[in-house]
């Protein structure tokens, strides 16, 4: 049977040319996570480590011009470390996918091709609309309640549309089609993926049916464990193990 300690290694199945753009994928899938952290961190650090502004974004507006700059920097960071630096997984993980189960690879890339975008632009949009709000609101004669409610429906259009509908959605779905098939060559980190899949998956429902206290959990649990996922599976890539068995007697014995 199969076990973590057995995986297949990507040079006895790849060209140098693969091996290389997996070692790439696996260098800007584990750099991903500490930036991914430190998005969070940054735009924190802005707000006095108020958590709740994850929650309830309005509530950044209380801390006005002293908070733009670092919730501009956060959001850009979250651009580069939750979206863009997992391009490259992306491709490798499809390549493996369609030797595998090609009739799952595109659904699978579809819907992590989605998240990224989805991610990307809502955070891009963010980048610019949260500190011309922070900026604006501490200005003289400024028109607070105006202010807040453009404030709050952009907000809106991003958090709960894009990031906890179509983005929660896209990447459950593709992180729970990776899951069962990576179990063969690496039984944790198959279980890992499948965790953080479902907990998108399941703050996706629950955000969707009211129950926010329910979804607030789940959120926490995805957003803090997919840095987690990446992490790991940039460090398998960079060691060359095969995340994707495409032949399962390669993986037994």
């Amino acid at each position: 049977m199969s076990t973590d300690t057995t995986e297949v290694t990507s040079s006895s199945t790849g060209t140098p040319s693969a091996q290389r753009g997996h070692r790439l994928a696996g260098a800007a899938t584990l750099v991903s996570a500490p930036v991914a952290i430190a998005s969070m961190a940054v735009i924190l650090s802005g707000a006095n480590w108020d958590s709740s502004i994850f929650e309830d974004s309005t509530r950044l507006l209380g801390y006005g011009a002293s908070a733009a700059a670092a919730a501009q920097l956060g959001m850009v960071l979250d651009v580069i470390g939750y979206y863009a630096l997992l391009v490259p997984a992306l491709l490798v993980l499809n390549s493996a996918m369609a030797r595998r189960r090609p009739d799952l690879a595109g659904i699978a890339t579809f819907a992590g091709a989605t998240y990224i975008v989805t991610g990307a632009a809502g955070a891009a949009m963010l980048s610019a609309v949260w500190p011309t709000a922070l900026n604006s609101v501490g200005e003289v004669g400024a028109d607070t309640s105006t202010i807040a409610v453009s404030f709050d429906m952009i907000n809106n259009a991003v958090v709960d549309g894009l990031w906890n509908l179509l983005g929660s959605a896209a990447i459950a779905v593709w992180l729970l089609i990776v899951g069962p098939l990576s179990w063969r060559s690496g039984r944790a980190f198959a279980v890992l993926t499948v965790i953080v899949g479902g907990a998108a998956a399941i703050e996706t429902v629950a955000t969707q049916m009211g129950l926010h206290e329910m979804a607030s959990v789940f959120l926490q649990l995805y957003l803090y464990g997919l840095p987690v996922w990446a992490a790991w599976l940039g460090i398998r890539l960079l060691r060359g193990k095969t995340i994707i068995v495409a032949d399962d007697r390669l993986a037994e014995g």
